[in-house]
């Protein structure tokens, strides 16, 4: 579920864009109290099969997802399918490397293991993707 920092930023970006649509999409029902006429919030799951059509977005910004998709191939495949030619795709994820500025947190704790399977799983089926390259 979004934080309402995030509720706000897709309020934001209607406001600045008064002259396109802006859909919020998640799998969770939320609404903010006001929120521009151009954006709207549709709740769906993205890991399901789209029912939005090839060639329908212009931009498709997704974030904060690492450690939630099962199949990044097939999820890729639906945003590449559903935006237009020359569309823009934009993923944003934070780091999920913690550190120690004393050397407290070792290789072997929770914290660091959570990040290491993390990590992993999210990487996995990369190498079967020809057009995206895997930073090691």
């Amino acid at each position: 579920m979004p934080c309402e920092a995030e509720l706000i930023s897709f309020s934001d970006f209607a406001d600045h864009h008064p002259h396109i649509e802006v859909i919020g999409l998640d799998i969770s029902p939320h609404q903010p109290h006001w929120i521009p006429v151009n954006l709207k919030f549709e709740m769906d799951g993205i890991t399901q099969g789209w029912t939005y059509p090839a060639d329908t977005f212009d931009y498709i910004h997704m974030r904060w997802l690492v450690g939630s998709i099962s199949d990044w191939i097939t999820l890729y495949k639906e945003i590449f399918k559903a935006l237009k030619p020359g569309g823009i795709f934009e993923r944003k994820e934070s780091s999920c490397l913690i550190q120690s500025d004393d050397e407290s947190v070792g290789p072997n704790t929770a914290r660091n293991l959570w990040r290491f399977y993390t990590a992993t799983s999210c990487l996995r089926g990369f190498d079967k993707f020809p057009s995206f390259t895997r930073a090691d």
